[in-house]
């Protein structure tokens, strides 16, 4: 059996592996396709030996028979050049719908590498050290997938992110600022300026929540 997969139901996954490019932003989101073509359902998660590194939308789930799901992964470390050549693993464990025990296990390595011709060099790096990343029963050092990913997989991936929230703070401080729709008072900004209540009511709101993304702790 494959060094890769292991257990009595053997875990269909595309690609085999992801290959993350430093220098094009548009690699820093893969999608992966896990497949059932079983006529029974299956239960799935998914693993990582580097959760802090990574938001995946559906780590776990139910497949039903003849099915299959698109997981996305997107690397948020993959802007910092010292991630650059460091190996991670992802884990796809699957089970008969309905029972606890895992069924079987599929590893893909993801590389994050700086152009797209260090992939297959990165590949054989990558070889020697996949009996490191994870233990041979596939369970001690796993984290569980409700740690592994953050709740909130759109979470900010690049430093650009809190520019495009003080953006945001000030152009609802400029909205406020503006006359109010039947204010008695004479302005100078022709109509179309004046903000109604409700409209002021909702720069409002929404300047609370920049703020809050802003000041909270990284």
């Amino acid at each position: 059996m494959d060094e890769q997969t292991a257990g009595a139901l053997p875990v269909f996954v595309f690609p085999g592996s992801i290959d993350v490019i430093f220098t094009q932003p548009h690699t820093h989101k893969q999608l992966v396709t896990l497949y059932n073509p079983y006529e029974f359902p299956i239960s799935y998660r998914v693993l990582c030996t580097a959760p802090k590194k990574y938001s995946v939308i559906e780590p776990r789930g139910t497949l039903k028979a003849k099915c299959c799901v698109d997981i996305v992964i997107r690397h948020l470390g993959a802007n910092i050049r010292s991630n650059i050549g460091v190996p991670d693993r992802f884990r796809f464990e699957v089970c008969k719908y309905g029972y606890t025990e895992v069924s079987g296990r599929k590893d893909i390595a993801v590389r994050l590498v700086e152009n797209a011709s260090d992939i297959a060099r990165q590949a054989s790096l990558d070889q020697s050290n996949f009996h490191a990343s994870f233990p041979p029963d596939g369970s001690s050092r796993l984290s569980p997938p409700q740690y592994a990913f953050p709740s909130n997989p759109g979470a900010p991936s690049s430093q650009s992110s809190p520019w495009l929230a003080v953006v945001a703070a000030l152009a609802c401080i400029g909205a406020l600022m503006l006359p109010t729709q039947g204010d008695m008072m004479p302005s100078l900004l022709p109509t179309y300026l004046h903000l109604s209540v409700p409209q002021k009511l909702v720069a409002a709101y929404v300047l609370g929540i920049v703020t809050m993304l802003i000041i909270r702790p990284t």
